[in-house]
């Protein structure tokens, strides 16, 4: 059987934050650089990250997935599934987990609200089964501009539960360069700095 996919379309992402964030919660102490390759084949896309972590369990972390995203009119949809690998792990911490994503995003008008769920059998380092469900909102203001907030609820085994909030505006500068300023906030600020409020700010070039 033969597949006759388009032809590939690679590109390459940079970012660099002020501090790192993921599923709503703080990754690291100061900066976070991430370069994220990736080639699309029309809705089909294969890519791979790595990106900087503080832990004193790990140096960092990197992996590859394969996902898929399709619009059917002013909807899209997309899923896809990622093999994540500790860089540097102590022993007794699981190294590599798989991760699935589903989200969904419907236009109306400027507005487009979004839903996704992040689910993980068992995460990395000592943490179990994982999943993070997050619903949202943007609003593009102009070509260039655009806000945007989510709040998201993560539960695991082996880590705390807890609810985040992120809302932020991103600004295209020229070219491919784009700004953000994102609020970050979570429900559990007693579980230590990590959970603290805290304002991020961003650049992102895409190639």
């Amino acid at each position: 059987m033969a597949f006759d996919l388009p032809p590939p379309d690679p590109s390459i992402e940079f970012s660099i934050a002020s501090r790192g964030y993921s599923k709503g919660v703080a990754q690291t102490d100061g900066a976070q650089v991430v370069v994220r390759p990736e080639v699309s084949f029309g809705s089909l896309r294969i890519g791979t990250y790595a990106k900087n972590v503080t832990s004193p369990s790990f140096d960092g972390e990197f992996g590859a997935s394969i996902g898929y995203r399709k619009s059917f009119g002013k909807t899209e949809l997309s899923g896809s599934a990622a093999i994540k690998h500790l860089i540097n792990p102590v022993q007794g911490v699981d190294k590599a987990a798989l991760e699935l994503v589903f989200a969904a995003t419907h236009a109306i008008g400027d507005f487009k609200p979004r839903v996704s769920v992040t689910y993980s059998p068992d995460d990395l380092s000592t943490t179990g089964k994982t999943v993070y469900w997050e619903g949202g909102v943007s609003y593009q203001f102009d070509k260039k501009t655009s806000a945007s907030a989510g709040v998201g609820i993560r539960r695991r085994d082996g880590g705390p539960d807890y609810t985040s909030f992120n809302a932020g505006l991103t600004r295209t500068l020229v070219g491919p360069l784009t700004a953000e300023l994102r609020y970050y906030d979570t429900n559990k600020n007693s579980l230590g700095d990590y959970f603290h409020r805290r304002v991020v700010a961003s650049l992102k070039a895409r190639f």
